[in-house]
């Protein structure tokens, strides 16, 4: 099965919700509703779509078998994703919130899902990367949303 983000499948509508976003999911098999993700970032829905998509293709969903899956098996799974390091809350008042960006690509898609889903005052962050890593890259993405950062480089080997 070939299907492509944005013809066959996608992400029909989406907004922030309380612990992540509530979704509506277009699938090779039909429209899914309410679907709630507690992952942030419009990069996590669009990633939901093409689990979704990939599910449906196993199970021969398609064009030629226009069937849905069960919503509320859907809704229970996406309901259970975790990602750790991936725009995760792991503490409030102050709140902290993790990222393992570690390209500039990330790194604007988690500056983007963190401008969408909270609201900070003041937003302080703390980067951390190995030596082979575009670090003007990350910065250049983080700095549109940071007021002030502490550059660290990581000290673990992968």
């Amino acid at each position: 099965t070939v299907a492509r983000e944005g013809m066959e499948f996608g992400v029909t509508s989406r907004e922030v919700a309380v612990g992540g976003q509530l979704l509506t999911l277009r699938g090779l098999g039909g429209e899914y509703t309410d679907i709630f993700l507690p992952l942030y970032g419009a990069h996590q829905a669009h990633n939901a779509a093409v689990a979704l998509s990939a599910v449906e293709a196993f199970f021969g969903i398609g064009a030629e078998q226009a069937r849905s899956l069960d919503i509320d098996a859907i809704r229970k799974a996406f309901a259970a994703v975790v990602s750790p390091g991936r725009l995760e809350v792991v503490r409030s008042s102050p709140t902290v919130v993790l990222d393992a960006a570690h390209n500039p690509a990330g790194a604007k898609a988690a500056a983007d899902g963190i401008s969408e889903a909270f609201s900070f005052s003041r937003l302080i962050g703390v980067v951390g990367t190995s030596g082979d890593k575009d670090v003007r890259g990350l910065l250049e993405a983080f700095e549109p949303i940071f007021a002030e950062v502490v550059v660290t480089q990581n000290s673990t080997e992968r």
